[in-house]
């Protein structure tokens, strides 16, 4: 056999093989039928957030693959075959969720998600005014300065109780009423603290307590020293502050901060009563909050006083040789408004003095002397607050001056030739029944009204001994009781406010 016959059949067997390889790799092979390999399922189970408050919710999301159903516990539901999904949850506590996907081929596998509910403890917070003055209640003082507020951090409400003698309020309001009298306080002045709650309503049990301090303290500078005194009616030292110097100090009506005049008659500084007690022991100073300042050219002003709302003060201020009454707002919003003028007259001295606001605001009092024939006549006038119109002389006896009315809008208290008296305030402030005080005592000794006190239920006023020396004294505005003497014998004490 040659050559070429070998190269034949080794050609013929190559190209056999050949075929019968592609022949098991085409389409009509054998092992096209085999099923591929399967995956097992898959689920990823999130919340969002996943730290959250008593009552609020959170989302529960899922994506699942090759799940023949899916489902989550706790009630949430379930899906089949969806492959993604959510749900809103408001769990009652902390609660670990847990998504179990059933696979095609009947694997499972589970996956798990933690919603963290976050109950803060319960909480009561309250604030109350620091202190309140006796005899001033909601018709006369502000309901603001006198209603203590108070609330619950679970915001279902809180009620409000008082323990101590002098203060009353409203369970539900938190609003205070003064039921103490100046015969509640001991030998020196002072009343006892009352102590305010405000309770959860929500577990009665959780609460929060503040004090609050009834007084009827006055303000007074002493002669020949510096500085403010803060003082009790029966002429105890509550606190000196000497850092204050000026003119004339004087009490705002919520009695919780004070205007003073400055020396140099160039503004009204406005101070808040700092109040701070420690294991019983009650301090008080003065924190400065504000300045209103006034004309620089006025040459004096004197006898400055707060409206009854606090917003306001009126003022005597002397121009050269005008002398006016004036007001100007504690907010300083804009400057002082000129009201009656008088032109000032070298032999009489001031001719305005203790301007002073009626109760309902409408109208401004102030003491007015004028000079006819060298003859000097005082009398007590009256006018619109709000423009110093309708200027008119009241129908009182001669030499009437300091009128000082009450703000319960029942009297006009005002210094006579003789004395101190008290007139009943009609409409349109016509006075009637005019009926004294306290008049001069043997000697010929005249009692000097100084200021009232802010329930117009007493007064204070100044005598002078057979030693040249003044003393502070008290007597109730009906008359009906014993004048009581409140300062050392030392005679230095000078009243400034009381209201």
């Amino acid at each position: 056999m040659n050559d070429y016959h070998y190269r034949s059949i080794f050609l013929s067997l190559a190209t056999a093989l050949v075929a019968l390889v592609m022949g098991g790799c085409g389409s009509t092979g054998g092992y096209q039928n085999q099923p591929p390999p399967q995956q097992g399922p898959t689920g990823i189970l999130t919340a969002s957030p996943t730290t959250i408050a008593a009552g609020s919710s959170s989302t529960l999301s899922w994506t699942t693959t090759n799940a023949g159903s899916a489902s989550v516990d706790n009630g949430v539901g379930g899906v089949s075959p969806v492959a993604s999904g959510s749900v809103t949850v408001t769990p009652a506590a902390t609660t670990t969720y847990t998504l179990t996907v059933i696979g095609i081929n009947g694997e499972n596998v589970t996956a798990t998600a933690t919603v963290t509910v976050s109950v803060p403890q319960l909480s009561v917070t309250i604030s109350c005014p620091q202190l309140v003055q006796i005899g001033a209640q909601a018709a006369v003082i502000p309901p603001s300065s006198y209603v203590c507020k108070a609330s619950a951090s679970d915001g279902k409400g809180i009620s409000f109780s008082a323990s101590g003698a002098g203060i009353t309020i409203d369970p539900s309001s938190g609003a205070l009423t003064v039921t103490a009298t100046d015969s509640d306080s001991d030998d020196e002045g002072n009343f006892p603290s009352v102590v305010i709650t405000a309770t959860a309503k929500s577990d009665g049990t959780t609460s929060a307590s503040a004090t609050v301090l009834v007084t009827d303290w006055f303000l007074a500078g002493l002669s020949g020293v510096k500085g403010v005194q803060i003082m009790t009616s029966k002429g105890t030292l509550v606190s000196a502050i000497p850092a204050i110097v000026g003119y004339w100090a004087f009490f705002a009506p919520d009695h919780l901060s004070f205007g003073v005049l400055s020396a140099d008659y160039s503004s009204f500084a406005i101070y808040a009563l700092t109040i701070t007690s420690t294991n019983g022991n009650v301090s008080v100073g003065a924190t400065k909050t504000g300045t209103i300042t006034i004309a620089s050219d006025f040459n004096g002003v004197a006898d400055p006083a707060y409206s009854p709302d606090g917003s306001q003060i009126t003022f005597v201020g002397t121009i050269n040789t005008t002398q006016a009454v004036y007001t100007v707002p504690v907010n300083g919003s804009t400057a002082e408004k000129q009201l009656f003028t008088e032109t000032v007259s070298t032999s009489a001295g001031s001719l305005i003095s203790f301007p002073n606001f009626s109760a309902d605001e409408q109208l401004i009092l102030f003491e007015n002397v004028t000079i006819s024939n060298g003859q000097i006549e005082a009398q007590i006038w009256k006018m619109n607050s709000s423009d110093g119109s309708d200027q008119t002389a009241l129908s009182l006896p001669t030499g009437s001056i300091s009128p000082f009315p009450t703000l319960d809008g029942k009297y006009l208290v005002f210094q006579g030739s003789h004395g101190i008296y008290r007139a009943d305030i009609g409409a349109n402030f016509v006075l009637s029944n005019i009926q004294p005080i306290v008049t001069q005592v043997a000697g010929g000794q005249t009692p000097i009204l100084a200021t009232i006190s802010p329930d117009g239920a007493e007064i204070m006023y100044q005598m002078i001994d057979s030693g040249s020396s003044w003393f502070v004294w008290t007597a109730n505005t009906e008359g009906t009781a014993n004048p009581t003497q409140i300062t050392p014998s030392s005679g230095q004490l000078l009243p400034m406010s009381w209201e």
